[in-house]
């Protein structure tokens, strides 16, 4: 499994479904207004995400509007493992950071870093880049370790934890922080190419049934594209390649869905179907492209996704 400084880094993030637009999902999952009052079923969505090893630990959908904090918390106590909880940082983004979050993670020892906003009251007080931040709750001291990282000239960006290793440093952390774009990939992922939002059915037994399915297929994908990426570093290691290179996620998921029956339904074929799916996946690579960053585009209409346009296996 890969680490960051002898630590497994998980991140947590929420997100927003739009599932079909039927009275029975309005009122199981919930509904969205927009500037005209329009209203639209939306079903929230969170996951907890090994961010190096590109593995969704858990995940749920639920009731629309549900707290971030609470999804948070249910992922992370589905950590039974000590050794994992122990030798784990999570990540999370600028939604989760309260004083109640700080002590639940303390409470379950477990190490995190947390972007807050500039309106959070342990940012405004402090004006070093690295500061050991004492304060009081119900007559109870503690503490919280606050780092601030210049990202540009007009963006500072503010960070909490609760690992005091001056070893660690803001630098460092700032190496960190950037790693939970992972699980946005994620996102990306089982948006885009898995095609989550897609729903076969129009109730909410369906909606969830699809759900659990996509986070499956993408486990699959992701286990095929490691050994991939490990064939391929394998046979690249004695050669002076200017770039590296990496298997090609979509090529593999799209390879998954169009044999997943054979996988599911004949067991003896299953090993050379996913050979197969290995073998081509060495071969159609795609470039790695380190520090790359593109600028956010205006969000869309959000009606963009219909029930009826499910992809066929």
């Amino acid at each position: 499994m890969k680490k960051w400084n002898g630590f497994n880094i998980l991140a947590v993030d929420g997100t927003s479904l739009q599932v079909p637009d039927t009275v029975e999902c309005g009122k199981y999952f919930g509904l969205s207004r927009n500037q005209n009052k329009a209203q639209i079923a939306i079903a929230s969505a969170s996951a907890l995400y090994d961010v190096l090893n590109d593995m969704i630990v858990d995940a749920s959908i639920t009731k629309f509007r549900t707290s971030e904090r609470e999804m948070a918390k249910q992922h992370i106590n589905t950590l039974n493992n000590k050794k994992l909880i122990n030798n784990s940082i999570v990540i999370f983004d600028r939604g989760y950071p309260s004083y109640d979050m700080f002590d639940y993670l303390n409470d379950k020892n477990l190490f995190f870093l947390m972007r807050v906003s500039s309106s959070f009251k342990i940012a405004q007080s402090i004006s070093s880049e690295d500061y050991i931040l004492e304060y009081k709750i119900k007559r109870e001291l503690k503490k919280i370790r606050v780092i601030k990282i210049k990202l540009s000239d007009d963006i500072t960006e503010i960070l909490v934890t609760n690992i005091y290793d001056e070893t660690i440093t803001p630098t460092k952390f700032k190496e960190l922080y950037f790693l939970r774009w992972g699980i946005e990939c994620k996102y990306k992922e089982l948006k885009s190419s898995i095609k989550i939002e897609e729903f076969s059915g129009t109730k909410p037994i369906a909606i969830e049934q699809d759900f659990y399915a996509s986070i499956y297929l993408s486990m699959i994908g992701t286990l095929i594209k490691n050994e991939a990426d490990a064939a391929i570093a394998n046979k690249s290691k004695d050669k002076d390649l200017k770039s590296e290179y990496q298997a090609n996620r979509n090529f593999i998921i799209g390879q998954i869905f169009k044999r997943i029956i054979v996988l599911l339904v004949k067991p003896k074929l299953r090993n050379k179907m996913l050979r197969i799916i290995l073998e081509k996946a060495i071969k159609i690579r795609s470039q790695i492209r380190p520090n790359r960053s593109c600028e956010r585009k205006n969000k869309h209409p959000r009606k963009k996704h219909h029930h009826n346009m499910k992809a066929c296996i």
